[in-house]
């Protein structure tokens, strides 16, 4: 169940790995006296340290990026444009490739995952984000080839690309279940990262991007649990957000828990 289908990402990397901790916790909690005992699963591909909110979420945003997209038009070289996005696909499904085989090895009995593997996924996805933050930057105004300036942007930013970093889950529709307690924060109090393309931005708090992003991330019919103030459905402050969800069918009226 951990390897195959728990993923989690926070912008804390600290809450990453306390995550972590606490799912290693409940493997052993579960062994009975006389067990055997086999090596903990690796998933530091599963929970994730970036920002939730910044990078390219599904393969429409992706594609739109890597093309040069901009409100329906097409920039630059067509020709060169295409095959620099189907040269990213071929490498998408490739990483797929490798990252399944990388769950499947560790829940074989006797499984093992060699240095050598976990390095060689790790490069992959890296080069990969690279890709995608070279154009992200430039919708955000920055100029990645300016070294100082680009890596700046990305230390604030901490951009997490779901489309990359679970391919394979957001290739097939995205997630069936979104759990969360978003942070409440008032937009105008986050300084360190900007935000884009967000119609939630007009509800003026962090807890309401962070629920319209889970629309984008969700199956169609999959099923979302956040911890939420009142606000989110009883004012008209929030109105961009109730439509949101009501688009979305993310509200369950038969069992609707608000704090």
């Amino acid at each position: 169940i951990i390897v195959h289908n728990l993923y989690g990402v926070d912008i804390e990397e600290q809450a990453t790995e306390i995550a972590k901790l606490r799912l290693f916790l409940k493997l052993v909690a579960l062994l009975e006296p006389g067990d055997d005992i086999e090596p903990l699963p690796d998933i530091d591909f599963n929970i994730r340290h970036g920002n939730t909110l910044v990078g390219y979420a599904t393969a429409d945003e992706t594609e739109k990026a890597v093309r040069g997209t901009v409100g329906g038009k097409l920039v630059g070289q067509a020709t060169l444009l295409n095959d620099a996005w189907d040269e990213i696909n071929i490498r998408l499904v490739k990483v797929g490739e490798e990252y399944n085989n990388f769950q499947i090895q560790q829940v074989q009995r006797g499984g093992h995952i060699s240095s050598a593997d976990k390095e060689a996924l790790a490069d992959s996805l890296h080069d990969l984000e690279e890709t995608l933050n070279y154009h992200l930057a430039k919708e955000y105004g920055v100029d990645p080839t300016k070294t100082a300036k680009f890596e700046k942007w990305k230390s604030s930013h901490q951009p997490f690309h779901w489309y990359v970093d679970f391919f394979s889950l957001m290739a097939n529709g995205g997630f069936d279940v979104i759990v969360g307690n978003p942070p409440y924060v008032q937009l105008s109090e986050v300084t360190n990262y900007s935000l884009s393309k967000y119609a939630c931005a007009a509800c003026g708090n962090l807890y309401a991007v962070v629920m319209e992003r889970a629309a984008v991330l969700l199956q169609p019919d999959g099923r979302t649990g956040f911890i939420v103030p009142v606000s989110a459905i009883s004012t008209d402050g929030y109105r961009t957000l109730q439509e949101v969800y009501s688009a979305a069918s993310m509200i369950d009226p038969r069992a609707c828990l608000m704090v």
